[in-house]
Protein backbone atom coordinates (compact mmCIF):
# COMPACT_ATOMS: atom_id res chain seq x y z
CA UNK A 1 0.00 0.00 0.00
CA UNK A 2 1.60 3.49 -1.19
CA UNK A 3 1.75 5.97 1.81
CA UNK A 4 1.46 9.83 1.69
CA UNK A 5 4.98 11.91 1.51
CA UNK A 6 4.39 14.71 4.29
CA UNK A 7 4.85 18.33 3.09
CA UNK A 8 6.77 19.39 5.93
CA UNK A 9 8.41 16.57 7.92
CA UNK A 10 8.73 16.67 11.55
CA UNK A 11 11.23 14.31 11.73
CA UNK A 12 14.43 13.08 8.93
CA UNK A 13 15.32 9.21 9.64
CA UNK A 14 18.77 9.20 8.15
CA UNK A 15 19.99 5.83 7.00
CA UNK A 16 23.35 5.98 5.81
CA UNK A 17 24.53 2.70 4.39
CA UNK A 18 27.27 1.06 2.13
CA UNK A 19 26.74 -2.22 1.35
CA UNK A 20 23.85 -2.83 3.58
CA UNK A 21 22.05 -5.71 1.78
CA UNK A 22 21.59 -7.56 4.69
CA UNK A 23 20.02 -5.42 7.06
CA UNK A 24 19.15 -2.26 4.81
CA UNK A 25 14.70 -3.86 4.43
CA UNK A 26 14.65 -4.57 8.16
CA UNK A 27 15.90 -1.16 9.17
CA UNK A 28 13.36 0.95 6.38
CA UNK A 29 10.77 -1.51 7.77
CA UNK A 30 11.31 -0.53 11.30
CA UNK A 31 10.59 2.74 10.25
CA UNK A 32 7.13 2.39 8.06
CA UNK A 33 5.62 0.94 11.42
CA UNK A 34 6.14 3.57 13.44
CA UNK A 35 3.05 4.68 15.31
CA UNK A 36 4.20 8.52 14.47
CA UNK A 37 3.80 9.45 11.19
CA UNK A 38 5.42 13.27 10.17
CA UNK A 39 8.57 11.67 8.93
CA UNK A 40 10.68 11.67 6.19
CA UNK A 41 13.31 8.77 5.28
CA UNK A 42 16.57 9.70 3.69
CA UNK A 43 19.01 6.78 2.54
CA UNK A 44 22.48 8.05 1.46
CA UNK A 45 24.44 4.87 -0.20
CA UNK A 46 28.04 5.49 -0.31
CA UNK A 47 28.72 4.10 -3.72
CA UNK A 48 27.36 0.40 -2.45
CA UNK A 49 28.37 -2.68 -4.72
CA UNK A 50 26.06 -5.27 -3.29
CA UNK A 51 22.18 -5.13 -3.73
CA UNK A 52 21.44 -2.41 -1.31
CA UNK A 53 20.59 0.20 -4.12
CA UNK A 54 18.02 -2.01 -5.55
CA UNK A 55 16.34 -2.80 -2.41
CA UNK A 56 15.95 1.01 -1.75
CA UNK A 57 14.84 1.51 -4.41
CA UNK A 58 11.68 -0.78 -4.36
CA UNK A 59 10.79 0.46 -1.35
CA UNK A 60 11.00 3.92 -2.27
CA UNK A 61 8.73 3.16 -5.86
CA UNK A 62 6.02 2.30 -2.92
CA UNK A 63 7.00 4.47 -0.12
CA UNK A 64 6.94 8.41 -1.13
CA UNK A 65 8.21 9.67 2.04
CA UNK A 66 11.49 7.70 0.81
CA UNK A 67 14.21 9.79 -0.59
CA UNK A 68 17.28 8.08 -1.94
CA UNK A 69 21.20 9.76 -2.44
CA UNK A 70 23.56 8.08 -4.27
CA UNK A 71 27.00 8.97 -4.04
CA UNK A 72 29.29 8.43 -7.18
CA UNK A 73 32.41 7.57 -4.99
CA UNK A 74 32.85 6.52 -1.53
CA UNK A 75 32.99 9.51 0.77
CA UNK A 76 33.91 8.02 3.66
CA UNK A 77 31.68 7.13 6.94
CA UNK A 78 31.64 10.66 8.09
CA UNK A 79 31.22 11.67 5.02
CA UNK A 80 27.76 10.30 4.37
CA UNK A 81 26.86 11.01 7.95
CA UNK A 82 26.84 14.74 6.83
CA UNK A 83 25.78 14.36 3.25
CA UNK A 84 22.55 12.97 5.29
CA UNK A 85 22.23 16.05 7.46
CA UNK A 86 22.49 18.44 4.26
CA UNK A 87 19.40 16.50 2.86
CA UNK A 88 17.56 16.59 5.58
CA UNK A 89 14.24 18.73 6.50
CA UNK A 90 13.04 17.95 9.66
CA UNK A 91 13.22 20.18 12.57
CA UNK A 92 14.19 17.02 14.42
CA UNK A 93 17.56 14.63 13.17
CA UNK A 94 16.67 10.61 14.05
CA UNK A 95 20.08 8.48 12.36
CA UNK A 96 19.41 5.10 11.97
CA UNK A 97 22.53 2.88 11.40
CA UNK A 98 21.70 -0.07 8.69
CA UNK A 99 22.00 -2.88 10.65
CA UNK A 100 20.05 -1.09 13.70
CA UNK A 101 16.20 -1.08 14.07
CA UNK A 102 13.28 1.54 15.65
CA UNK A 103 11.01 -0.07 18.17
CA UNK A 104 7.32 0.70 16.95
CA UNK A 105 7.08 4.02 19.20
CA UNK A 106 10.72 5.48 18.92
CA UNK A 107 9.54 8.49 16.81
CA UNK A 108 6.07 8.75 18.70
CA UNK A 109 7.71 9.29 22.29
CA UNK A 110 10.63 10.99 21.67
CA UNK A 111 9.09 13.58 19.22
CA UNK A 112 7.01 14.27 22.66
CA UNK A 113 9.86 14.86 24.71
CA UNK A 114 11.29 17.85 22.18
CA UNK A 115 8.05 19.28 21.24
CA UNK A 116 7.34 19.91 25.15
CA UNK A 117 10.68 21.04 25.94
CA UNK A 118 12.36 23.47 23.99
CA UNK A 119 15.64 23.32 26.37
CA UNK A 120 15.91 19.72 25.46
CA UNK A 121 18.25 19.78 22.41
CA UNK A 122 19.06 15.83 22.68
CA UNK A 123 17.24 12.23 23.54
CA UNK A 124 18.59 9.06 24.28
CA UNK A 125 16.20 6.13 24.55
CA UNK A 126 17.10 2.45 26.17
CA UNK A 127 18.64 0.23 23.31
CA UNK A 128 18.34 -3.44 23.31
CA UNK A 129 21.98 -5.04 22.08
CA UNK A 130 21.30 -7.86 19.16
CA UNK A 131 23.61 -9.89 17.56
CA UNK A 132 24.05 -10.56 13.65
CA UNK A 133 20.78 -12.72 13.42
CA UNK A 134 18.46 -10.53 15.51
CA UNK A 135 18.74 -12.36 18.85
CA UNK A 136 18.95 -9.90 22.23
CA UNK A 137 21.97 -10.09 23.91
CA UNK A 138 21.75 -7.67 26.44
CA UNK A 139 20.25 -3.74 27.08
CA UNK A 140 21.64 -0.35 27.87
CA UNK A 141 19.97 2.65 29.37
CA UNK A 142 21.69 6.04 29.91
CA UNK A 143 19.65 5.83 33.11
CA UNK A 144 16.81 3.50 34.90
CA UNK A 145 14.11 6.39 35.25
CA UNK A 146 13.27 8.87 32.94
CA UNK A 147 15.35 11.97 33.31
CA UNK A 148 16.14 15.26 32.13
CA UNK A 149 19.89 16.09 32.68
CA UNK A 150 22.18 18.92 32.09
CA UNK A 151 24.44 18.98 28.89
CA UNK A 152 27.61 19.96 30.70
CA UNK A 153 27.06 16.88 33.08
CA UNK A 154 26.22 14.47 30.74
CA UNK A 155 29.50 15.79 28.44
CA UNK A 156 31.27 15.04 32.08
CA UNK A 157 29.82 12.19 32.57
CA UNK A 158 30.91 10.49 29.49
CA UNK A 159 34.20 12.56 29.08
CA UNK A 160 35.75 10.61 31.92
CA UNK A 161 34.23 7.34 31.50
CA UNK A 162 32.54 6.03 27.85
CA UNK A 163 29.64 6.92 25.64
CA UNK A 164 27.06 5.74 28.27
CA UNK A 165 24.61 8.00 25.23
CA UNK A 166 25.33 5.21 22.70
CA UNK A 167 25.07 5.23 19.06
CA UNK A 168 23.71 7.10 16.31
CA UNK A 169 20.50 4.96 15.96
CA UNK A 170 19.80 5.84 19.81
CA UNK A 171 19.05 9.65 19.62
CA UNK A 172 17.24 12.18 18.47
CA UNK A 173 18.39 15.51 18.17
CA UNK A 174 17.55 19.44 17.06
CA UNK A 175 18.34 20.33 13.80
CA UNK A 176 18.03 24.37 14.63
CA UNK A 177 21.51 23.53 17.05
CA UNK A 178 23.73 22.24 14.30
CA UNK A 179 25.98 24.95 12.95
CA UNK A 180 28.83 22.61 11.68
CA UNK A 181 28.45 18.92 10.67
CA UNK A 182 30.07 15.41 11.79
CA UNK A 183 33.59 16.36 12.25
CA UNK A 184 35.67 14.58 9.78
CA UNK A 185 38.73 14.02 11.71
CA UNK A 186 37.17 11.47 13.89
CA UNK A 187 36.63 8.11 12.59
CA UNK A 188 35.36 6.45 15.67
CA UNK A 189 33.96 8.74 18.28
CA UNK A 190 32.53 11.13 15.40
CA UNK A 191 28.66 10.30 17.29
CA UNK A 192 30.10 10.88 20.57
CA UNK A 193 32.06 14.23 19.43
CA UNK A 194 28.85 15.34 18.14
CA UNK A 195 26.66 14.83 21.48
CA UNK A 196 29.12 17.14 23.04
CA UNK A 197 28.77 19.71 20.33
CA UNK A 198 24.97 19.72 20.87
CA UNK A 199 24.68 19.04 24.67
CA UNK A 200 27.08 22.78 25.26
CA UNK A 201 24.01 23.85 24.10
CA UNK A 202 21.35 22.49 26.61
CA UNK A 203 19.81 19.80 28.69
CA UNK A 204 19.48 16.02 27.40
CA UNK A 205 16.65 14.01 28.05
CA UNK A 206 16.95 10.05 28.58
CA UNK A 207 14.58 7.89 28.62
CA UNK A 208 14.10 4.13 30.06
CA UNK A 209 12.50 3.02 26.99
CA UNK A 210 14.22 0.32 24.78
CA UNK A 211 13.73 2.34 21.17
CA UNK A 212 16.03 0.81 19.16
CA UNK A 213 18.28 -2.02 18.63
CA UNK A 214 21.64 -2.24 18.21
CA UNK A 215 23.23 -5.11 15.96
CA UNK A 216 26.60 -6.17 17.22
CA UNK A 217 28.44 -8.30 14.21
CA UNK A 218 32.35 -8.28 13.24
CA UNK A 219 31.90 -5.90 10.59
CA UNK A 220 30.85 -3.02 12.42
CA UNK A 221 32.62 0.16 12.96
CA UNK A 222 33.95 -0.38 16.61
CA UNK A 223 36.28 -3.72 15.20
CA UNK A 224 37.22 -2.23 12.64
CA UNK A 225 38.42 1.03 15.20
CA UNK A 226 40.05 -1.38 17.06
CA UNK A 227 42.16 -2.50 13.78
CA UNK A 228 43.25 0.56 12.67
CA UNK A 229 43.94 2.43 15.59
CA UNK A 230 41.08 5.04 15.20
CA UNK A 231 40.11 3.90 18.41
CA UNK A 232 42.85 5.26 20.42
CA UNK A 233 43.61 8.22 18.23
CA UNK A 234 39.97 9.68 18.58
CA UNK A 235 40.03 9.49 22.77
CA UNK A 236 43.46 11.26 22.41
CA UNK A 237 41.75 13.81 20.12
CA UNK A 238 38.81 14.54 21.77
CA UNK A 239 41.11 14.84 25.27
CA UNK A 240 42.96 17.16 23.28
CA UNK A 241 39.60 19.40 22.20
CA UNK A 242 37.66 18.61 25.43
CA UNK A 243 40.44 17.97 28.14
CA UNK A 244 40.38 22.01 29.03
CA UNK A 245 37.00 23.63 28.52
CA UNK A 246 35.43 25.48 31.22
CA UNK A 247 32.69 22.93 32.52
CA UNK A 248 34.53 20.05 32.50
CA UNK A 249 35.45 18.83 36.52
CA UNK A 250 39.59 18.35 36.27
CA UNK A 251 39.06 16.50 39.84
CA UNK A 252 41.93 13.70 40.84
CA UNK A 253 39.09 11.29 41.09
CA UNK A 254 38.37 11.98 36.97
CA UNK A 255 41.26 12.32 35.67
CA UNK A 256 42.61 9.06 37.38
CA UNK A 257 39.83 7.34 35.35
CA UNK A 258 40.06 9.09 32.50
CA UNK A 259 43.90 7.79 32.13
CA UNK A 260 43.11 3.81 32.89
CA UNK A 261 40.54 4.44 30.56
CA UNK A 262 43.45 5.57 28.17
CA UNK A 263 45.53 3.01 28.99
CA UNK A 264 43.10 0.09 28.34
CA UNK A 265 41.98 1.69 24.85
CA UNK A 266 46.18 1.97 24.14
CA UNK A 267 46.18 -1.83 25.22
CA UNK A 268 43.39 -2.79 22.63
CA UNK A 269 45.15 -0.87 19.98
CA UNK A 270 48.51 -2.17 21.19
CA UNK A 271 49.44 -4.43 18.02
CA UNK A 272 48.29 -1.60 15.57
CA UNK A 273 50.05 1.00 17.48
CA UNK A 274 53.92 -0.33 17.53
CA UNK A 275 55.96 -0.35 20.80
CA UNK A 276 57.81 3.36 20.23
CA UNK A 277 53.78 5.30 19.59
CA UNK A 278 52.47 2.75 22.72
CA UNK A 279 55.01 4.00 24.65
CA UNK A 280 54.93 8.00 24.17
CA UNK A 281 50.79 7.81 24.49
CA UNK A 282 51.33 6.31 27.78
CA UNK A 283 54.00 8.79 28.65
CA UNK A 284 51.59 11.76 27.62
CA UNK A 285 48.26 10.36 28.78
CA UNK A 286 48.35 7.90 30.92
CA UNK A 287 50.16 5.26 33.73
CA UNK A 288 53.16 3.54 31.82
CA UNK A 289 53.90 1.92 35.66
CA UNK A 290 50.11 0.47 36.00
CA UNK A 291 49.94 -0.27 32.37
CA UNK A 292 52.93 -2.94 32.59
CA UNK A 293 51.62 -4.30 35.72
CA UNK A 294 48.02 -4.30 35.59
CA UNK A 295 46.77 -3.97 32.02
CA UNK A 296 47.06 -7.93 31.28
CA UNK A 297 44.95 -9.37 33.91
CA UNK A 298 42.49 -6.27 33.90
CA UNK A 299 41.81 -7.04 30.21
CA UNK A 300 41.25 -10.60 31.34
CA UNK A 301 39.15 -9.69 33.21
CA UNK A 302 36.76 -7.11 31.78
CA UNK A 303 36.83 -9.70 28.27
CA UNK A 304 35.16 -12.62 31.22
CA UNK A 305 32.84 -9.62 32.64
CA UNK A 306 31.53 -9.20 28.95
CA UNK A 307 31.06 -13.01 28.15
CA UNK A 308 28.89 -13.37 31.35
CA UNK A 309 26.84 -10.22 30.26
CA UNK A 310 26.25 -11.78 26.92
Amino acid sequence: MKTVKPSNPCVSVCIPVWNGEDYIAMAIESVLQQSYLNYEIIIVDNASTDETVKIAEAYMQLHPQIRLQLNKENIGLVGNFNACLQLAQGKYIKFLCVDDMLAKNCLEKMVRVLDKDESVVLVVGGRSIIDSFGSQISSQRYSKSAQLIDGYKVINRCYFGTNYIGEPSAVMFRKRVLNRMFDKTLNHLMDLEMWFYILEQGRMASLPDLLSSIRRHKNQMTFQSLKTGALIRDNLTLATNYGNKFYIINSQVNIFQRKIRIAYRIWQCREVLGIDLERRYLQQYSYPIFYKVFMRPLSIAMSMLQHFRN
